[in-house]
């Protein structure tokens, strides 16, 4: 009997543990796919935004810029509530009151008080057209902070809802 190197079409296995050469300018090994343990995430469903007045900012989003409430639960003092754009059902922007469990006393208010200096990063609304958005937004009392303004090869302007929480309003390309 032949060895089962000489036996006809016989291929060694591969050892699949040993990481693959990859070329890219030099030899490194190529990770295997990290290990991951529990739920993987598909994408980001929600974010969360300050509000001073959760029933004035509801009416900015859902009146003035075309949202619609996706969620609005309450237990006692506390409000779950949340909006969400018709073209992105995905997403969820929570509007929230900071308070506790989450945090003391003292830091909401220095939480609503960072928000209301226009301190934190702006969230970002893609338009198809801006100037237009801007001068509907406008006509709805929207506080306009920057006007439209082309530049690198697109038109943005900003907004601010009534907590302070800036917006990037942005021409889609």
């Amino acid at each position: 009997m032949a060895s089962p190197s000489r036996r006809q079409g016989w291929q060694p296995k591969l050892d699949v543990r040993r990481p693959k050469l990859q070329w890219k300018g030099s030899w490194r090994h190529r990770s295997p796919a990290p290990r991951t343990r529990g739920v993987q995430a598909r994408s980001p469903s929600c974010f969360l935004s300050a509000a001073r007045r959760p029933d004035l900012a509801l009416e900015f989003y859902v009146e003035k810029l075309g949202f619609r409430v996706h969620t609005d639960a309450r237990n006692g003092d506390y409000r779950w509530l949340t909006v969400q754009h018709p073209d992105q059902p995905s997403f969820q922007l929570g509007l929230f009151t900071p308070q506790a469990p989450t945090v003391d006393t003292a830091t909401a208010q220095t939480l609503l008080q960072v928000v209301a200096k226009g301190a934190m990063p702006p969230l970002v609304l893609v338009v198809d057209d801006c100037r237009a958005a801007c001068e509907r937004m406008r006509a709805q009392g929207v506080e306009i902070t920057q006007e439209p303004t082309e530049r690198y090869g697109a038109v943005d302007a900003s907004i601010r809802d009534p907590s302070g929480n800036g917006w990037k309003v942005i021409e889609g390309r």
